[in-house]
């Protein structure tokens, strides 16, 4: 991994900035994809050097384009748990999800990660009121599914205990 690019999408989120950390940790270089590229740059400073924070948009085709070009690898991290506006399931966890994989393999990304917390959700209190997000999410790895297959070869599926912390 050493002195590899890695594209993290939601890289500024809960999950997404543990990965990059992690990325950091096994000698990648990391950049952050985000709408808010100063969140990133105020999350990691100076204290990670080798994270790049770029503007980065996932409903527009050359801003992920962009943001993916030169990449060893991408991670999609974006994630949504309440809709507000043009920020809709639909648009983040299906449409978005597929334009990450498709431009990933366009631009001849070798590795792709797409990450779909929905087993997480399912665990949490409350989470019957987010239903209609784990619908999505879940269509989305299937929609996303066969960018993945058709460019990367295989999805795996990691139980949500493989992303707990141990105590």
């Amino acid at each position: 991994m050493k002195n590899r690019t890695v594209t993290v999408f939601g890289g500024t989120g809960f999950l997404g900035s543990r990965i990059v950390e992690q990325l950091y940790a096994a000698g990648a270089s990391v950049r952050v994809a985000s709408r808010h590229p100063d969140r990133a740059r105020a999350r990691f400073g100076h204290a990670i050097p080798k994270v790049e924070a770029v503007e980065a948009d996932v409903h527009s085709e050359d801003s992920v384009a962009s943001a993916v070009a030169d990449a060893y690898a991408v991670v999609n991290a974006v994630s949504l748990y309440v809709e507000r506006g043009n920020e809709t399931f639909q648009s983040v966890h299906v449409r978005a999800a597929e334009r990450i994989a498709r431009q990933a393999r366009e631009r001849r990304v070798e590795r792709l990660v797409h990450v779909v917390a929905t087993s997480l959700l399912a665990r949490h209190p409350g989470a019957e009121g987010y239903a209609g997000f784990a619908d999505f999410s879940m269509y989305s790895l299937e929609v996303a599914g066969g960018h993945f297959i058709g460019g990367f070869g295989r999805i795996v599926d990691l139980p949500a205990g493989a992303l707990a912390t141990p105590t």
